[in-house]
């Protein structure tokens, strides 16, 4: 519409020459301009780029990932003949299939290397099409570190920050960083104020250096926090004095780029990550950002100044909307759309996606009407004028190669339709072609290999010299599966518990022990229990549970103290419920122990343990008590694996340590509605028998005989190293973090696989 305006104006130009470079489409306006400025005497001329078509191709494929499997491999061997080769393969629709076409060419590529290797080396293929700058991890942890400037943040956010590659500030800490993290989630703290960090990490410090592993050093992470609150502080002055003075608590920009470019400084951010020299594109990246901030700086051109809370969304909008693209040196291998591939002169071509549906109908614009984008020969303007565009743009794009491929995928998204080529071809014969042998190898070899097969089940032994920690939990994960024990108990790999708003179970557990563990010290026997009248037993109740939701032993929060405050009347209840399960006991007994602590050795391996409860009955019998919140049986205490190891270690520790052996071992299941016990024990401990009950003494008999036995099998295993991967069941594997690692779920396949085809496999 310019062009047309100023096409009428009498204007004598300033030029004598004028040169169109490239241009894919001459509309009728700029025809009328150029013809009004060659009245006027300028010389006009046209340069595209030319080169001498030796070749072209047409071929047509079933589906588009066959298409593009093939232009792929195609290129790669064009290269493996002649590595000066020059190559751009078309993708018309690469922005809806980046991942797809960026996962292909890594395989064909680069099948050796890892997706963060293929990111960091480009050095054969590159991407035309860029990515906003919040998905380059480098600016997502510096807008992260700059939204930490307002204070309140999460557990997971902090734990981001701490352990983020781009901070180089943090790269001597990193071991007492995820000290302090997993101590933050062992205190299940949800949410937390920067201004209150150094208390925390003082506190947590304190804690750590009485404990028997105090070997980390944390002057310098203690330094770096407060230096962080300190800078964090004089921002907060700062606004206050401008509120003093202006009546608002806001900067100006040029004032804020200063203030976040130091806040980055002090966390030591770069661009590149740990111990890796800057290359091209994090450079260039380092650059945008700085582009970025004068950017920002600019907005005081429309507004004066702006508050935190208001700098940091501004940011954080502008970077998720800012589209970044770096430049690399010319790659042999360029994938790109059609337009990013106009102009550039390569030896070959591989126009891919000439179907029927190219060119996509037209869109139209939301703010100039249709008939003013026809009448200026817009490509949006109708199809005649889409058409048009589209044909001299692919013209200009084969210009420019020397040898052409042009192909199409005959099925698409609907595979029940068949296309055919696009308009602009339909005159050309497409061959049929079909992924050869080399291509096919790709997505599944042709031929079987024979593979020679090593059972890796053993790895290293427990040094002699040291003692295994991790307590009864070896046993535990030794019996369930072998492989989890020494992953977690030999590599050390373990994953970090997640902080939770609320009270989760484990801090609902931990209530319900306490609150048993303050009855029986007050009460001590069932006699006791039974001579209290309802009310005074309700009383005292009502008193325990008063007194246990506040104690600061119970190490909860200021939140979760809140809520626990409004589940009195259900902890009442629950304890009131469970009493009769206590009442209703056939032998009367009396509680010797709560919450007992001790130490005990079963084959090699030295174990801490702590009993809930420990009963003797009125005619001498010991058993131990466990208390369960959820749901629990006793299949896991008898047979040759153990599901549930613990309390028959316990039974074994406590042997060792009393000249009375235990008698009986039970879950006390304290769950609403379901209170009872689950017991393993000799008869008439937890119910009166109604008929002699020499099964049951018996099967605990002799399970007492097998576990010493059972125990030494467990702790020489997990001493030799035997690791193999052998859940007792599916249901082990679903409260396990390692199945990636373990890979149990090809295992199983490949276990059902073998058993459907038989022994001719």
């Amino acid at each position: 519409m310019l062009l047309a305006a100023l096409h009428k104006i009498e204007f004598k130009p300033v030029f004598s020459r004028l040169v169109w470079e490239s241009y894919d489409l001459i509309t009728d306006v700029q025809k009328q301009h150029i013809a009004a400025l060659t009245q006027q005497g300028v010389d006009v001329s046209y340069t595209r780029p030319q080169q001498t078509s030796d070749t072209t191709r047409y071929l047509r494929f079933v589906d588009s990932r066959q298409e593009l499997m093939w232009a792929l491999r195609y290129a790669r061997e064009k290269i493996e003949v002649d590595g000066n080769t020059l190559i751009s393969i078309v993708v018309p629709d690469l922005q809806h299939r980046q991942a797809e076409v960026e996962e292909l060419a890594r395989r064909i590529f680069y099948p050796a290397m890892s997706p963060l290797d293929v990111q960091q080396n480009q050095n054969v293929y590159r991407f035309s099409l860029g990515r906003n700058l919040q998905q380059w991890p480098a600016i997502d942890a510096a807008v992260s570190a700059i939204a930490l400037l307002r204070n309140k943040t999460s557990t997971t956010e902090l734990s981001y920050l701490l352990r983020n590659q781009f901070f180089s500030a943090l790269h001597a800490h990193q071991a007492q960083c995820r000290a302090f993290e997993a101590w933050l989630r062992r205190r299940r703290v949800h949410s937390l104020l920067l201004d209150n960090l150094p208390e925390l990490l003082s506190e947590f410090i304190q804690q750590y250096q009485s404990s028997k592993r105090a070997d980390l050093p944390f002057d310098g992470l203690v330094v770096f926090v407060q230096s962080l609150v300190n800078s964090r502080q004089a921002l907060i002055e700062q606004l206050h004095k401008a509120k003093q003075s202006d009546g608002f608590a806001a900067l100006k920009f040029g004032v804020w780029v200063t203030v976040l470019s130091d806040w980055l400084a002090l966390w030591g951010w770069q661009t590149c990550g740990r111990s890796q020299s800057m290359n091209s594109v994090q450079y260039q990246l380092s650059q945008r950002w700085h582009d970025l901030m004068q950017e920002l700086a600019s907005f005081a051109t429309v507004q004066q100044v702006a508050g935190l809370s208001r700098i940091v969304e501004l940011l954080q909008q502008m970077v998720r909307n800012t589209i970044f693209l770096p430049k690399s040196s010319a790659a042999p291998i360029v994938i790109s759309g059609v337009l990013e591939a106009v102009g550039r002169e390569v030896d070959l071509c591989l126009l891919t996606g000439m179907h029927q549906d190219y060119p996509p109908p037209p869109q139209g614009d939301a703010f100039v009407p249709s008939r003013i984008l026809a009448a200026t020969g817009h490509p949006e303007g109708g199809t005649c004028h889409g058409f048009e565009h589209m044909s001299q743009v692919i013209d200009n794009l084969l210009a420019c190669a020397c040898h052409r491929v042009v192909s199409f995928a005959q099925l698409g998204n609907d595979a029940e339709v068949v296309r055919q080529s696009a308009a602009k071809f339909r005159q050309h014969v497409f061959e049929e072609q079909e992924l050869d042998g080399l291509s096919k190898a790709v997505e599944s070899p042709q031929a079987p290999t024979m593979l020679e097969t090593l059972a890796d089940t053993v790895g290293q032994p427990w040094p002699q010299e040291q003692s295994p920690r991790g307590g009864s939990r070896i046993f535990e994960y030794q019996s369930q599966c072998p492989f989890r024990s020494y992953a977690t108990h030999r590599l050390g790999l373990q994953a970090d518990d997640e902080a939770e708003f609320g009270l989760d179970n484990l801090d609902r557990g931990s209530i319900v022990h306490y609150l048993m563990e303050l009855f029986w010290t007050k009460v001590k026997t069932q006699k006791r229990l039974n001579q209290l009248a309802p009310a005074e037993r309700a009383e005292l109740v009502a008193t325990i549970v008063a007194r246990g939701i506040e104690a600061p032993s119970l190490n909860l929060s200021r939140e979760k103290r809140t809520l626990l405050r409004h589940e009195v009347s259900r902890l009442v209840t629950l304890m009131t419920d469970w009493l009769e399960q206590e009442i209703a006991r056939p032998e009367p007994f009396t509680v010797v122990a709560v919450e007992q602590r001790g130490r005990a050795e079963v084959a090699g391996i030295e174990f801490e343990y702590i009993v809930d409860r420990v009963d003797v009955t009125e005619d001498g019998r010991t058993v131990i008590i466990d208390y369960k919140t959820g749901s629990v049986d006793k299949k896991g205490w008898q047979g040759d694996r153990l599901r549930s190891p613990q309390m028959p270690l316990y039974a074994l520790a406590r042997d060792q340590q009393s000249s009375t052996p235990v008698a009986g071992i039970a879950f006390a299941q304290v769950k609403q509605g379901d209170h009872k016990y689950v017991e393993f024990s000799d008869q008439g401990i937890f119910r009166a028998p109604k008929k002699p009950q020499t099964d049951l003494a018996e099967a605990w008999q002799q399970a007492r005989a097998d576990w010493p036995e059972l125990f030494r099998g467990l702790a020489n295993a997990f001493l030799n190293g035997h690791a193999e991967v052998d859940p007792i069941d599916s249901t082990v594997c679903t409260y396990c973090d390692l199945q990636a690692f373990c890979r149990v779920s090809q295992l199983r396949l490949a276990s059902t696989d073998g058993e459907e085809l038989g022994d001719d496999s």
